[in-house]
């Protein structure tokens, strides 16, 4: 498990779209591990927790 002193998080939201779907967009999320410098971004899902989730497993993974 990473400790929060080890990572850096950046979120963003994409561009708003116009029409039906007008607040219904996924929020990205970037993890950054300081000390290697290995980075993910994740922005599968319009849930911010979910895409965080998703970044630290990816991390995780790439970190084995």
């Amino acid at each position: 498990m990473l400790e929060p002193c080890e990572i850096k998080i950046e979120s963003w939201p994409p561009q708003p779209t116009k029409g039906m779907l007008t607040g219904s967009y996924s929020k990205g999320i970037k993890i950054t591990h300081i000390n290697s410098g290995v980075s993910v971004t994740c922005e599968d899902h319009r849930n911010q927790h979910q895409n965080k989730q998703g970044a630290m497993s990816l991390l995780e993974d790439k970190l084995k």
